[in-house]
């Protein structure tokens, strides 16, 4: 079992055994298991190697196996000299699971349009909800919009002009302030950055600049009743690329 930071033990003896697994595979199911069953939760340390081992019926080799497969998942992390701990899900290897899941989920390009509408529109709101708690990352946005209307007086190129964009749409993903939320669009704005690049060849700052300064006067003005309209202007001429 765990001690947990208000002294509340969690047992962590597998519920099951599956023959067919074998001994890291029995260890990574037990764990997210218990995560599921809310029994883990983020922040709990895991109990020492020894304990563990014993509670798996495990060697040490398998545990740390499957310690590495659940951390590479980013479900668990380590802290070194401290020990290993759940992850809060905001961690980059969270993102990068998702993002490489994406990935292999390959999917169709109205599918990808309709996530993202889906998304921002949701920050918009929550931005506008949130608008005490998300000063500081106001600020950066309309940082970014200067910067983006200063390289709309020179001859940037295409590369500059996404990541400028990305960057911005990240942000406004920090302004929302749910971390799941924006874990889930930030793995999602990476897709885009990869598939995208083409697009942005033949799509004038102007448009971008006028798209930017759409959705900073609704956060702006706390417009919920104008963010669909925001959200669907801008996107109105991104296409990701096959």
């Amino acid at each position: 079992m765990l001690m947990k930071a208000n002294g509340t033990a969690v047992h962590l003896q597998p519920d099951f055994k599956h023959q067919s697994m074998s001994a890291a595979e029995l260890v990574v199911t037990g764990i997210k298991q218990q995560l599921i069953d809310r029994r883990l939760r983020a922040g709990d340390r895991l109990p020492p190697e020894t304990e563990l081992c014993e509670v798996f019926g495990v060697g040490r080799s398998s545990l740390r196996e499957a310690i590495r497969t659940l951390r590479a998942q980013g479900l668990l992390e380590l802290q070194p000299g401290v020990g290993t701990f759940v992850s809060d899900g905001r961690g980059k290897a969270f993102r990068d699971t998702l993002f490489y899941n994406l990935c292999l989920a390959d999917p169709e390009l109205d599918e990808i349009e309709e996530l993202r509408k889906i998304l921002e529109i949701d920050i918009m709101e929550l931005i506008i909800r949130n608008y005490k708690r998300n000063a500081p990352e106001r600020v950066l946005l309309h940082e970014n919009f200067n910067e983006l209307t200063a390289l709309a007086s020179t001859n940037c190129d295409s590369n500059t002009l996404l990541a400028n964009d990305m960057d911005f749409h990240k942000i406004m993903a920090d302004a929302c302030k749910n971390h799941v939320i924006r874990s889930i669009y930030r793995s999602l704005i990476d897709y885009l950055q990869r598939s995208m690049a083409d697009s942005y060849a033949a799509q004038s700052i102007e448009r971008v600049l006028e798209s930017h300064r759409s959705l900073l006067s609704t956060i702006d003005d706390r417009a919920i009743d104008r963010v669909e309209e925001s959200v669907s202007f801008s996107l109105a001429p991104w296409r990701p690329q096959a």
